[in-house]
Protein backbone atom coordinates (compact mmCIF):
# COMPACT_ATOMS: atom_id res chain seq x y z
CA UNK A 1 0.00 0.00 0.00
CA UNK A 2 1.94 3.04 -1.11
CA UNK A 3 2.32 6.18 1.72
CA UNK A 4 1.95 9.36 1.57
CA UNK A 5 5.48 11.57 1.24
CA UNK A 6 4.64 13.22 4.60
CA UNK A 7 4.41 9.84 6.15
CA UNK A 8 7.19 8.85 4.75
CA UNK A 9 9.35 11.97 5.87
CA UNK A 10 8.19 11.06 9.22
CA UNK A 11 9.34 7.54 9.56
CA UNK A 12 12.77 8.80 8.04
CA UNK A 13 12.59 10.66 11.14
CA UNK A 14 11.89 8.18 13.55
CA UNK A 15 14.38 5.69 11.50
CA UNK A 16 11.83 2.93 10.79
CA UNK A 17 12.23 0.77 7.52
CA UNK A 18 9.42 1.83 5.41
CA UNK A 19 8.12 -1.25 4.92
CA UNK A 20 6.36 -1.35 8.17
CA UNK A 21 5.14 1.10 10.59
CA UNK A 22 6.63 3.00 13.56
CA UNK A 23 6.81 0.78 16.63
CA UNK A 24 6.18 3.51 19.16
CA UNK A 25 3.82 7.08 18.52
CA UNK A 26 5.63 9.94 17.44
CA UNK A 27 4.97 12.59 20.38
CA UNK A 28 6.89 15.42 21.57
CA UNK A 29 6.89 14.55 25.33
CA UNK A 30 10.66 13.78 25.04
CA UNK A 31 11.65 16.70 22.83
CA UNK A 32 14.57 19.15 24.63
CA UNK A 33 13.43 21.74 21.92
CA UNK A 34 12.98 25.02 22.81
CA UNK A 35 11.38 28.14 20.60
CA UNK A 36 9.78 31.86 21.81
CA UNK A 37 6.21 31.59 21.13
CA UNK A 38 6.29 34.80 18.55
CA UNK A 39 2.53 34.73 18.38
CA UNK A 40 2.76 36.40 21.92
CA UNK A 41 5.24 38.85 21.41
CA UNK A 42 3.35 42.23 20.07
CA UNK A 43 6.91 43.68 20.59
CA UNK A 44 9.46 43.19 18.27
CA UNK A 45 11.84 43.53 20.52
CA UNK A 46 10.90 40.83 23.42
CA UNK A 47 11.90 38.15 20.52
CA UNK A 48 15.64 39.70 21.32
CA UNK A 49 15.19 40.73 24.90
CA UNK A 50 14.35 36.76 25.42
CA UNK A 51 16.88 35.14 23.44
CA UNK A 52 19.59 37.18 25.23
CA UNK A 53 18.02 36.12 28.94
CA UNK A 54 18.08 32.58 27.68
CA UNK A 55 21.68 32.66 27.85
CA UNK A 56 21.84 33.57 31.53
CA UNK A 57 20.13 30.22 31.95
CA UNK A 58 23.37 28.43 32.99
CA UNK A 59 24.36 30.89 35.83
CA UNK A 60 20.95 31.82 37.48
CA UNK A 61 17.73 29.12 37.99
CA UNK A 62 14.70 29.57 36.05
CA UNK A 63 12.87 30.35 39.05
CA UNK A 64 15.02 33.35 40.60
CA UNK A 65 15.62 35.01 36.75
CA UNK A 66 11.45 35.00 37.00
CA UNK A 67 11.01 36.21 40.14
CA UNK A 68 13.51 38.84 39.74
CA UNK A 69 11.77 40.15 36.77
CA UNK A 70 8.66 40.03 38.59
CA UNK A 71 10.63 42.21 41.34
CA UNK A 72 11.79 44.56 38.65
CA UNK A 73 8.53 45.07 37.05
CA UNK A 74 6.60 45.51 40.30
CA UNK A 75 8.93 48.02 41.07
CA UNK A 76 9.04 50.18 37.51
CA UNK A 77 5.64 50.41 37.70
CA UNK A 78 2.65 52.73 39.51
CA UNK A 79 1.06 49.58 41.08
CA UNK A 80 -0.25 49.12 44.35
CA UNK A 81 2.97 49.13 46.62
CA UNK A 82 1.75 47.38 49.50
CA UNK A 83 1.14 44.33 47.37
CA UNK A 84 3.69 44.48 45.47
CA UNK A 85 5.71 44.11 49.52
CA UNK A 86 3.22 41.15 49.98
CA UNK A 87 4.22 39.56 47.02
CA UNK A 88 8.08 39.97 47.81
CA UNK A 89 7.53 38.74 51.40
CA UNK A 90 5.36 35.99 50.31
CA UNK A 91 8.04 34.36 47.92
CA UNK A 92 10.75 35.53 49.73
CA UNK A 93 13.69 34.82 47.04
CA UNK A 94 17.19 36.09 47.65
CA UNK A 95 17.27 39.11 45.42
CA UNK A 96 20.50 38.78 44.76
CA UNK A 97 20.26 38.93 40.98
CA UNK A 98 18.60 42.50 40.94
CA UNK A 99 21.86 44.27 40.20
CA UNK A 100 22.66 42.32 37.25
CA UNK A 101 19.11 42.71 35.54
CA UNK A 102 18.54 46.06 36.52
CA UNK A 103 19.91 47.74 33.64
CA UNK A 104 17.48 45.73 31.11
CA UNK A 105 15.49 47.53 28.93
CA UNK A 106 12.42 45.72 29.91
CA UNK A 107 9.90 45.32 26.48
CA UNK A 108 6.40 46.48 26.99
CA UNK A 109 4.27 43.45 26.53
CA UNK A 110 0.98 42.39 27.76
CA UNK A 111 2.44 39.05 29.52
CA UNK A 112 6.10 39.36 29.59
CA UNK A 113 6.86 37.18 32.26
CA UNK A 114 4.37 34.49 30.70
CA UNK A 115 6.33 34.31 27.25
CA UNK A 116 9.22 34.45 28.77
CA UNK A 117 8.21 31.44 31.27
CA UNK A 118 7.25 29.76 27.78
CA UNK A 119 10.56 30.29 26.38
CA UNK A 120 12.44 28.60 29.00
CA UNK A 121 9.92 25.46 29.26
CA UNK A 122 10.71 22.58 26.48
CA UNK A 123 8.52 21.18 24.18
CA UNK A 124 8.70 18.15 26.18
CA UNK A 125 7.44 19.63 29.11
CA UNK A 126 4.69 21.91 27.76
CA UNK A 127 3.63 18.72 25.40
CA UNK A 128 3.35 16.46 28.74
CA UNK A 129 1.96 19.13 31.25
CA UNK A 130 -0.51 20.76 28.72
CA UNK A 131 1.50 24.02 29.35
CA UNK A 132 0.37 26.22 26.27
CA UNK A 133 -0.67 29.65 27.11
CA UNK A 134 -3.51 31.20 25.19
CA UNK A 135 -2.87 34.24 23.15
CA UNK A 136 -4.66 37.48 24.34
CA UNK A 137 -6.60 38.21 21.62
CA UNK A 138 -8.28 34.63 21.73
CA UNK A 139 -8.93 34.98 25.77
CA UNK A 140 -10.57 38.19 25.12
CA UNK A 141 -12.96 36.34 22.26
CA UNK A 142 -13.87 33.65 24.82
CA UNK A 143 -14.43 36.37 27.91
CA UNK A 144 -16.68 38.67 25.44
CA UNK A 145 -18.79 35.34 25.20
CA UNK A 146 -19.70 35.27 28.33
CA UNK A 147 -21.90 38.79 28.96
CA UNK A 148 -20.35 39.34 32.27
CA UNK A 149 -21.03 41.90 34.52
CA UNK A 150 -18.67 44.01 36.83
CA UNK A 151 -18.52 42.41 40.22
CA UNK A 152 -19.12 38.69 39.24
CA UNK A 153 -16.96 36.07 40.66
CA UNK A 154 -14.89 34.34 38.18
CA UNK A 155 -12.76 31.22 38.39
CA UNK A 156 -9.79 30.23 35.81
CA UNK A 157 -9.07 26.87 36.94
CA UNK A 158 -5.46 26.01 34.82
CA UNK A 159 -4.84 29.85 34.59
CA UNK A 160 -0.92 29.69 33.96
CA UNK A 161 0.51 33.08 33.73
CA UNK A 162 -2.88 35.19 34.43
CA UNK A 163 -3.86 36.33 30.76
CA UNK A 164 -7.92 34.94 31.35
CA UNK A 165 -7.32 36.80 35.20
CA UNK A 166 -5.73 39.69 33.52
CA UNK A 167 -8.83 40.56 31.45
CA UNK A 168 -11.28 39.38 33.21
CA UNK A 169 -9.82 41.54 36.20
CA UNK A 170 -9.89 44.64 33.32
CA UNK A 171 -13.70 43.76 33.06
CA UNK A 172 -14.43 44.50 36.66
CA UNK A 173 -14.87 40.45 37.41
CA UNK A 174 -13.66 39.09 41.07
CA UNK A 175 -11.04 36.91 39.63
CA UNK A 176 -10.09 33.50 41.17
CA UNK A 177 -7.28 31.49 39.75
CA UNK A 178 -5.71 27.76 40.29
CA UNK A 179 -2.92 26.26 38.58
CA UNK A 180 -0.24 23.31 39.25
CA UNK A 181 2.44 24.49 38.13
CA UNK A 182 3.77 27.46 41.33
CA UNK A 183 6.14 29.06 39.06
CA UNK A 184 2.75 30.60 37.12
CA UNK A 185 1.03 31.13 39.77
CA UNK A 186 3.78 33.10 41.03
CA UNK A 187 3.84 34.97 37.68
CA UNK A 188 0.23 35.63 37.61
CA UNK A 189 -0.09 37.10 40.95
CA UNK A 190 2.30 39.59 39.92
CA UNK A 191 0.70 40.28 36.49
CA UNK A 192 -2.28 40.93 38.33
CA UNK A 193 -0.86 43.33 40.56
CA UNK A 194 0.63 45.34 37.49
CA UNK A 195 -2.49 45.29 36.18
CA UNK A 196 -4.13 46.69 38.72
CA UNK A 197 -5.53 44.89 41.27
CA UNK A 198 -6.68 46.61 44.57
CA UNK A 199 -6.51 43.37 46.47
CA UNK A 200 -3.90 40.38 46.40
CA UNK A 201 -4.68 37.77 43.63
CA UNK A 202 -6.73 35.47 45.36
CA UNK A 203 -4.33 32.68 42.78
CA UNK A 204 -3.38 29.01 44.48
CA UNK A 205 -0.91 26.35 43.77
CA UNK A 206 -2.98 23.52 42.67
CA UNK A 207 -4.37 20.31 41.20
CA UNK A 208 -7.68 21.10 40.19
CA UNK A 209 -8.93 18.12 38.58
CA UNK A 210 -8.04 16.03 42.03
CA UNK A 211 -8.81 18.09 44.88
CA UNK A 212 -11.60 20.39 43.41
CA UNK A 213 -14.21 18.74 45.90
CA UNK A 214 -12.48 20.52 48.55
CA UNK A 215 -13.86 23.96 46.92
CA UNK A 216 -16.71 25.67 48.16
CA UNK A 217 -17.40 28.70 46.58
CA UNK A 218 -19.43 28.93 43.46
CA UNK A 219 -18.73 31.05 40.65
CA UNK A 220 -20.89 33.17 37.54
CA UNK A 221 -18.74 32.96 34.99
CA UNK A 222 -15.74 30.60 34.24
CA UNK A 223 -13.30 30.79 31.18
CA UNK A 224 -9.67 28.80 30.40
CA UNK A 225 -7.83 26.86 28.34
CA UNK A 226 -7.74 23.38 29.71
CA UNK A 227 -4.74 21.07 29.29
CA UNK A 228 -5.02 18.17 26.82
CA UNK A 229 -4.38 14.35 26.46
CA UNK A 230 -2.68 13.88 29.87
CA UNK A 231 -3.45 10.50 31.59
CA UNK A 232 -5.56 11.24 34.62
CA UNK A 233 -6.78 8.29 37.40
CA UNK A 234 -4.52 5.94 35.16
CA UNK A 235 -6.88 6.39 32.37
CA UNK A 236 -5.47 7.64 29.18
CA UNK A 237 -8.62 10.54 28.21
CA UNK A 238 -8.57 13.61 27.54
CA UNK A 239 -8.25 15.78 30.43
CA UNK A 240 -9.85 18.62 29.23
CA UNK A 241 -13.55 16.59 29.81
CA UNK A 242 -12.41 16.75 33.19
CA UNK A 243 -11.56 20.08 33.41
CA UNK A 244 -15.26 20.88 31.74
CA UNK A 245 -16.95 18.84 34.13
CA UNK A 246 -15.53 19.90 37.19
CA UNK A 247 -15.65 23.62 36.34
CA UNK A 248 -19.05 23.12 35.56
CA UNK A 249 -20.11 21.99 39.12
CA UNK A 250 -18.15 25.04 40.21
CA UNK A 251 -20.95 27.06 38.98
CA UNK A 252 -23.96 29.05 40.30
CA UNK A 253 -27.17 28.81 38.97
CA UNK A 254 -27.32 30.04 35.53
CA UNK A 255 -23.53 30.72 35.76
CA UNK A 256 -21.47 30.22 32.11
CA UNK A 257 -17.85 29.27 31.10
CA UNK A 258 -16.21 29.10 27.86
CA UNK A 259 -13.66 26.57 27.35
CA UNK A 260 -10.98 26.30 24.56
CA UNK A 261 -11.48 22.84 23.43
CA UNK A 262 -9.56 20.41 20.96
CA UNK A 263 -12.20 19.93 18.04
CA UNK A 264 -11.63 16.07 19.14
CA UNK A 265 -13.88 16.80 21.89
CA UNK A 266 -16.83 16.23 19.04
CA UNK A 267 -15.61 13.72 17.39
CA UNK A 268 -14.24 10.95 20.40
CA UNK A 269 -16.37 8.74 22.84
Amino acid sequence: MPISKSTERIWKRLNRDLTGKPSYRANKTGSSRRFIPKERCANPDTVTFITELLSAEHRISLPDIIYTLSCLLLDRYCCDRKLSEKFKTEYGRTHTFEQQFAKLELPEEFDLLGTIYQSFLTEGVKNSTGSYYTEQSVAQELLNSLGTKPGAAFLDPCCGSGTFLMLAQDMGLKVSGMDSDPIAVMIAKANLILAGATEYPDVRVTDFVSRWKSERRRFDFAATNPPWSSKTKNVYADVSSFFFMKTLSLLKSGGRLAFLMPISMLNIA
